[in-house]
């Protein structure tokens, strides 16, 4: 009897679509994905039947953000962030498909109507000057920190009262499950492995991509129910490690104990 022989499913660069060969996913025992939508596209193109596909997310080490969130005073303070005020992050390439612009934007509604609000950018890239730029012209720029690249994530994450991850294309969404570890409630967009993620109402909102009034909606709606947030955190804490490195491991190892022969 042969070993099993696997592929992995991914979505492609600029869309969804799945990219693996039909013939090899024919040939393939079994076929893992990283999120429900790349099942459902991959029975769209006959790649393989229904038995032969399995989710399993891409795992995320979660060893630095699974903190107490004590560090959120400090790391307001380190930015100049009065400690009354809300702090809305994200954490990504600065770079079109990555939606900063959408979030800048849904941000400066709600300032200027007067919300007491800063935003984080953490991450580098070629539309950064363009994004600054951005903030500097709807007059917004004394609420908004552009930190760069950084090695301490999790403790610039840890002083954001609100996570947001406004990209218009995504696989998953690592970010969202550090965000989630860290008992941040999230807003996203309503796209790709991030709706297997969050769960809305439960840990975040999702909102449709690109949609400005939507994201700005759902960060007021966040803002004004304090007790609302604690609440998603919290459940975004539990659900965290079901996407850690080690829950993958244990799915793959799983996974191959169900597949493989019993003599090998």
């Amino acid at each position: 009897m042969r070993r099993p022989f696997f592929q992995t499913c991914r979505p492609g660069i600029s869309n969804q679509s799945v990219i693996i060969p039909w013939k090899s996913g024919r040939r393939a025992s079994h076929i893992i994905n990283v999120h429900k939508e790349i099942d459902l596209e991959a029975l769209d193109l006959y790649i393989a039947p229904e038995g032969k596909f399995t989710v399993i997310h891409s795992g995320v080490d979660l060893g630095t953000f699974l903190s107490d969130g004590s560090q959120a005073p400090e790391a307001k303070t380190a930015q100049g962030i009065p400690p009354p005020a809300t702090v809305i992050g994200t954490v990504g390439r600065l770079t079109a498909v990555k939606g900063q612009e959408v979030l800048i934007r849904a941000a400066s509604g709600l300032i200027r109507r007067g919300g007491d609000l800063f935003l984080i950018l953490l991450g580098e890239g070629e539309r950064r000057r363009e994004l600054e730029q951005l903030t500097i012209s709807l007059g917004i720029a004394e609420h908004v920190r552009f930190l760069g690249w950084r090695t301490d994530v999790a403790r610039i994450m840890a002083a954001c009262d609100i996570f947001c991850l406004p990209t218009l294309n995504e696989g998953m969404g690592k970010v969202l499950v550090e965000a989630m570890a860290l008992a941040k409630p999230v807003v996203a967009s309503d796209i790709g492995g991030i709706k297997d993620i969050v769960l809305h109402g439960e840990n975040g909102l999702l909102v449709p991509v690109g949609d400005v009034a939507a994201l700005a909606e759902a960060i007021a709606l966040l803002c004004r129910d304090p007790e609302g947030r604690r609440r998603m955190g919290d459940a975004g804490r539990r659900i965290a490690p079901r996407y850690s490195s080690e829950a993958m491991i244990k799915m793959i190892d799983q996974l191959y104990g169900k597949l493989l022969p019993k003599n090998v």
